[in-house]
Formats: structure tokens, C-alpha cells, sequence
């Protein structure tokens, strides 16, 4: 599997993001096509992406989920709580004036 870097700098360091280009082994194919073989194509799935596409509308993505792509219980309570503060007025606001360090060293995250 290839693999795309890109360089970004943060607090100043050097953070170099990976991204996997598994939309290199893809294919698309029609939705008759799709209709006619859907086994095939799920089985292809496993190992590369199938766009269906359809007419005048965005294509029909075909790929098989992965562990990492699903979210934990604990991540799932995790956003539940973040969505209850939000809704509840439990949020600190950055100031206009605020850089993001300024912000996390007041929040005390840093």
C-alpha cells in the first residue's frame, strides 16, 4: 500500500502526517453492473474501493470498514458529553484577541 506524506509544523515542530492512498485500487462501475454482480463486488471490496456511479448523482462508495474506523463506547460517551456541555452552556470561548496557545495555557491544557 502506498503511502502520502505531507509536512506541517505545530508549536514548532515538525509533524508529518501519513494518509494511505487505498483510492489508487479502485474501480467504477455502473449500477447495472453493480446489480448484476453485487457478490463480486463485495468480495472485491475487501481488498479495493468500488464507486457505483449513478446518473446526475454523486457516486455510491463500496469499501470494507476497518476496526479503526469504528468509534469505541468510551469515544461514543466521549462526543455524548461533549454534545450535553454544548447544549447546557458548558463552553470556554476563545477571545478575538486570543492566540491558540494563549487560549490552551488559560484552559489549562498546555
Amino acid at each position: 500500500m502506498e503511502m502520502y506524506t505531507n509536512v506541517c509544523t505545530y508549536q514548532k515542530l515538525l509533524v508529518y502526517l501519513y494518509q494511505n492512498l487505498d483510492f489508487i485500487n479502485m474501480q467504477v462501475i455502473s449500477t447495472r453492473e453493480f446489480r448484476a454482480n453485487q457478490k463480486k463486488y463485495f468480495d472485491l471490496a475487501a481488498h479495493e474501493t468500488i464507486y457505483v456511479a449513478r446518473r446526475n448523482q454523486a457516486p455510491i462508495l463500496i469499501s470494507v470498514a476497518k476496526d479503526e474506523d469504528m468509534l469505541s463506547r468510551e469515544e461514543l460517551l466521549s462526543i455524548q458529553r461533549g454534545l450535553d456541555d454544548i447544549k447546557k452552556g458548558r463552553v470556554n470561548r476563545m477571545e478575538k484577541w486570543e492566540s491558540l496557545d494563549d487560549f490552551l495555557e488559560r484552559m489549562d491544557h498546555v
